[in-house]
């Protein structure tokens, strides 16, 4: 996945001790704002919560349809 020029890597990195909890509407934040960058199609999400801290989870703005206004 890293070498796809397309997508953003965002790695999330809690405190120590800490689990990472991003809401929804965080993570279509996240998703809809690296959108908006010319020549970027999605997000790979290191650590994201419910991937077991180390998986990838890819996000892409369209999932969060029905978040957006």
């Amino acid at each position: 996945m890293s070498d796809d020029p397309s997508t953003l890597i965002v790695d999330v990195v809690p405190g120590p001790g800490r689990r990472p909890t991003l809401s929804r509407a965080a993570l279509a934040q996240i998703a809809c704002t690296a959108d908006a960058i010319t020549g970027i199609d999605r997000v790979g999400l290191r650590g994201a919560p419910g991937t077991g801290g180390n998986a990838w989870g890819v996000l892409t703005c369209g999932r969060f349809r029905d978040l957006l206004g």
